[in-house]
């Protein structure tokens, strides 16, 4: 991908110590994530200062803004979307299908059709995935599933980056992390944690690298962990003595960016009634509650912990499977499931939130029909 960058006049003005040139900005058919950086036509990217929007020649509908980076140089475009996309639906074509924005934080993945449908857990990008999970570049948006799967549709409910606290400077994405071994058995996050979008054993196996997650305070078996968001200012991952010195990735939003300002809350019991939890009315949230596991929570039924997975409104309840409706603010089990309680750790947003909001358009969106007018600062 590369920008087109047409010279109005013959040459630049002078503003000493700057000079100040009218060009026209073609895009093409690949956009690159992050931006990308202008070349070409005689401009040298390190002189450039700043480049000032006048105008678009072709912007369909106003559906593209553009913008340059000061910081990492790049020209950039951006689009609206809802901040919380309930429900996109995406074809997937030889098993790899491209979210419209790129995510910030995932809450379902809600395989429609192939061979094996429903709920799927997130592997880190790079891993091959086994039955029911999904490998996603968070940096692109790109999901890749296994090919014995043979998905074809699935709906996804997220949060674009960009949207609000969700930028990249506030979040970590595959964190290495080695488990802990002798007394404890545990290890620390960088930084802590407010949202964790999953913990992946790469030494691990199968369904294995995802282990299930357990209350805080309760002692995993092998493979599964607990999660302390709040131990003496640090987030602290317990695991079974049978992953000692495992290797693996954590990809999490930070608390200093998403924590008080957001009611962060820590890990509350949320009474289950009837198979139905109303969020607002049990926890008094004034807003939308994001809970903080990415796509699982935690279930108890009475005392047996279930691992459960999130669907969006569109889908049904089933074995190990929670309906997550932002809407109405509330959560589904199954009746079979026997859920009496949901642990987990959330955040509230207010609903004023979700309206729309510019993101960046994701890694190979064609923007063949953008055309901007722009004037180009360069120091001399």
């Amino acid at each position: 991908m590369s920008l087109t960058f047409t010279r109005e006049k013959s040459g630049p003005a002078f503003l000493t110590p700057y000079t100040a040139t009218p060009v026209r900005v073609a895009f093409d058919s690949s956009y690159l994530a992050g931006g990308e950086v202008p070349t070409g036509s005689g401009f040298n990217a390190n002189r450039i200062t700043g480049i000032q929007v006048m105008d678009y020649y072709s912007n369909p509908n106003q559906t593209y803004k553009a913008q340059f980076n000061k910081t990492t140089k790049k020209f950039q475009v951006f689009k609206k979307s809802p901040a919380l996309r309930v429900k996109e639906t995406v074809t997937v074509s030889s098993n790899v299908g491209t979210l419209a924005c790129v995510p910030g934080y995932i809450l379902s993945v809600n395989v429609t059709a192939g061979t094996v449908t429903g709920a799927f857990a997130i592997l880190p990008t790079g891993l091959v995935p086994t039955t029911t999970q999904v490998a996603v570049n968070f940096l692109t948006g790109v999901m890749t599933f296994l090919s014995t799967d043979a998905v074809t549709s699935v709906d996804v409910m997220y949060i674009p980056l960009g949207v609000g606290p969700f930028i990249e400077q506030n979040r970590v994405v595959d964190e290495a992390v080695v488990f802990g071994s002798g007394a404890g058995d545990t290890f620390n996050l960088a930084n802590r944690a407010a949202l964790i979008q999953y913990v992946c054993n790469t030494t691990a196996t199968a369904a294995n690298r995802l282990p299930a997650m357990q209350p805080v305070g309760e002692a995993p078996a092998t493979n599964e962990i607990a999660v302390d968001f709040n131990n003496s200012s640090a987030t602290t991952i317990t695991h079974n003595t049978a992953q000692d010195t495992n290797t693996g990735k954590v990809t999490y939003w930070k608390f200093s960016a998403i924590g008080v300002q957001y009611g962060w809350t820590d890990q509350a019991d949320i009474t289950v009634t009837s198979n139905v939890a109303l969020l607002s009315e049990i926890t008094d949230a004034p807003g939308i509650l994001i809970p903080g596991y990415g796509t699982k929570l935690v279930g108890e039924a009475t005392a047996t912990n279930k691992q459960q997975r999130i669907v969006g409104p569109a889908g049904a309840a089933a074995t190990d499977v929670a309906v997550f409706d932002p809407t109405k603010n509330s959560l589904t089990f199954d009746a079979g499931d026997s859920i009496t309680t949901v642990e987990i750790p959330y955040i509230v947003l207010d609903s004023a939130f979700f309206t729309d909001v510019w993101v960046e358009v994701p890694s190979a969106e064609n923007l063949s029909t953008l055309s901007v007018q722009c004037v180009i600062w360069e120091a001399q």
